[in-house]
């Protein structure tokens, strides 16, 4: 009797597990297709990678980033120019004759203004600029006829290195170059009567 009713319930125990368990019908399981699936990771990971794109943009954005720009830039450098001049105008001149005159503290040039045959009374109207980062000084005479003084030569000591005359078409005059070796001060003026143009120039 007793193996009788032990073998039943082995029965009864082995279709239980055969059976399994079963889950209710109305249970609801949701189910994704493989294309949808699909679709939702390709625009999440091109949503992500224009957020990646814009992020970027605003690293390298030159607005954000002037200092960037400005560094292309080529540096100004500031020029140390004097201005000399005169505006008394004159006709007819020429810079007849160019002497040199060497003191202690500094070196003296004169330019003796001819008015025809005969000295000036002024040198008339002349613009000097002495430009001490290059170092020479540019004159303009206005109105000049010509120049007939044989330009002077200056040794390797000399802080002059060289004169240099050219004609000045644009307001019919003469315009000259004073090319200086060294770092100077230099003081441009007129006398009259004789016209002389001055130029002393002093070491530093």
């Amino acid at each position: 009797m007793k193996k009788s009713i032990l073998l039943i319930i082995y029965m009864l125990l082995f279709l239980a597990c055969e059976t399994g368990v079963r889950y209710d019908d109305n249970e609801t399981i949701k189910k994704v297709s493989t294309q949808s699936a699909q679709s939702g990771v390709g625009n999440r990971s091109i949503e992500d990678l224009l957020e990646k794109n814009d992020e970027r943009k605003e690293v390298f954005d030159d607005d954000l980033h002037p200092i960037m720009v400005a560094n292309d830039e080529p540096k100004i450098i500031a020029e140390d120019i004097k201005i000399f001049s005169n505006d008394i105008k004159v006709n007819g001149l020429e810079v007849r004759n160019i002497r040199e005159g060497i003191h202690n503290d500094y070196l003296r040039l004169v330019f003796d203004v001819f008015d025809s045959s005969k000295p000036a009374y002024s040198v008339g109207k002349y613009e000097a600029s002495y430009n001490a980062t290059k170092k020479y000084i540019k004159v303009i005479l206005y109105d000049y006829k010509g120049f007939a003084a044989p330009i002077p030569s200056f040794p390797s000591s000399s802080i002059v290195e060289q004169i240099h005359f050219e004609q000045y078409p644009k307001e019919k005059g003469l315009k000259f170059h004073i090319q200086l070796r060294n770092e100077t001060t230099v003081k441009v003026f007129d006398l009259k009567s004789p016209a002389r143009l001055v130029f002393d120039i002093n070491a530093i």
